[in-house]
């Protein structure tokens, strides 16, 4: 239903949720009660947006999401398009074609995902995307204020990279530099990276880490929060 990049593996949907959960828990005892902002800064096609849009709609108000291919964030504007009444029908229009003219099983299968999707549209939620080197965001004045949570999957692993190069760990330091300018008081940001990785900067204090499978999520909270 959603479109990805061949072989891209999707993040678990339970994982998912239940990150924005305790994110959106935090917020709440910082006295925050939402509606909620939320920034992916490594958005890629935009499915962990796309997803949260579908499962917490009711406490967001908008979604923000950047990445530095900009063939991802044709993808990721594609995804996000999807949250509307509009975009929903595009896509099942085009499935009910696809269908129809190839007979493919998969075909059938997401256009039945569209159909229940249609049932649970969010409603009204501001949602954008666009390109930007995650690790460089104070170069690219990225069009987001006022975020309360981030959720991103930092890339790791064979089939995802930084693009540039450099330690991984620099990078998540970096990412989280040029995020800290864009975030409300309170926020949380949730970063997950591979084993072994360390996503910490000075401006942050750790509020929570936990392992889950070959994933390692780190909650951190602006150390004036």
């Amino acid at each position: 239903m959603l479109l990805s990049y061949p072989g891209a593996a999707p993040f678990p949907v339970r994982l998912l949720s239940e990150l924005f959960r305790r994110g959106a828990a935090f917020l709440e005892a910082a006295g925050s009660p939402g509606p909620y902002t939320l920034y992916d800064p490594c958005c890629g096609t935009g499915y962990l947006l796309t997803v949260l849009g579908y499962l917490h709609g009711a406490r967001l108000r908008a979604l923000s999401g950047s990445d530095i291919d900009p063939v991802a964030i044709e993808f990721a504007r594609q995804n996000l398009a999807l949250l509307t009444a509009e975009g929903l029908a595009a896509r099942t229009a085009q499935l009910e074609d696809w269908a129809a003219r190839f007979g493919k099983a998969s075909h059938r299968e997401a256009l039945e995902s569209a159909q229940r999707l249609k049932t649970r549209l969010p409603g009204a939620l501001a949602a954008a995307c666009f390109t930007a080197d995650a690790a460089r965001l104070e170069d690219a004045a990225p069009p987001v204020a006022g975020v309360d949570m981030v959720i991103t999957d930092v890339p790791y692993g064979r089939s995802a990279q930084w693009a540039g190069g450099g330690a991984p760990d620099d990078t998540i330091s970096r990412l989280l530099a040029g995020v800290r300018p864009v975030l409300a008081a309170p926020a949380v940001v949730v970063i997950v990276s591979a084993k072994g990785q360390t996503a910490r900067h000075p401006a942050y204090r750790r509020v929570t880490r936990l392992s889950a499978g070959k994933r390692l999520v780190t909650m951190l909270a602006p150390v004036d929060a």
